[in-house]
């Protein structure tokens, strides 16, 4: 109904077709899925620029379908590109750039490239950790302890990263 209303390419239908995306890929309809991603991200880039947060939130998104789909190469170039956006958007230690450096991680971790995926876990720890550093101060108890909880998947990860690691670098 709105695109007979607003038209095909109007800004507003990106997040719906973003949010249907997520339904078939819910509903395994992968092709229908990642279709409708495709014209999502091409919608945003137009109206938003190549370079916007929302334009790698929406890279994000498809990058989790392409995983599903088995296309890692892809899915970790969507999640590099993901990543280099919000980089120059929020700046180099926010928490946004910490979540797309474990999202790379984990693609990396799937390509072998355990290295490589041991450093960018790393860095987003780094990042993390000076996040808690600067604002811990200011939160309340409850606050940092919400905080701490939406973190420790982060940390649970580098650890288990650090451990894969340690392991095969020992096996050389």
């Amino acid at each position: 109904i709105l695109e007979k209303t607003v038209g095909p390419e109007h800004p507003k239908l990106a997040p719906i077709l973003n949010n249907l995306a997520y339904l078939h890929l819910l509903l395994d309809d992968y092709d229908i899925a990642l279709d409708m991603y495709k014209r999502c991200l091409l919608l945003t880039e137009k109206h938003y620029g190549r370079e916007h947060p929302h334009v790698a939130q929406v890279l994000n998104n498809m990058a989790g379908l392409l995983i599903t789909r088995g296309m890692h190469d892809l899915s970790l170039q969507s999640f590099e590109r993901s990543g280099a956006i919000w980089e120059n958007a929020v700046g180099p230690m926010h928490p946004q750039v910490a979540e797309s450096l474990i999202n790379q991680t984990a693609m990396q971790v799937l390509l072998g490239q355990h290295e490589k995926a041991f450093a960018l876990a790393h860095r987003a720890q780094d990042i993390d950790t000076h996040f808690i550093n600067t604002i811990f101060g200011a939160l309340d108890e409850h606050s940092q302890t919400a905080f701490l909880a939406k973190l420790g998947w982060h940390m649970e990860y580098f650890f288990d990263l650090a451990l894969k690691y340690h392991n095969t670098s020992q096996s050389r």
